[in-house]
């Protein structure tokens, strides 16, 4: 698709932007802004990647 969403500034001020990468983009071709559910619990989505990948290691350990 030729959008990018560098050229949206929102979504370039926005902190999930390498996360997303703009969202939908068949909604943004169609003026429909999309944000990923992340955006808005960030700190919350953070700490269970990091709490599942501690887990993770844990049982890795014989």
């Amino acid at each position: 698709m030729n959008t990018s969403p560098f050229k949206d500034t929102e979504c370039c001020n926005c902190v999930v932007l390498p996360l997303c990468m703009g969202g939908c983009t068949y909604c943004r071709l169609n003026k429909n802004k999309f944000c990923i559910p992340e955006k808005y619990f960030l700190d919350k989505y953070i700490n269970k990647l990091y709490t599942e990948a501690l887990s993770h290691k844990g049982a890795s350990r014989p």
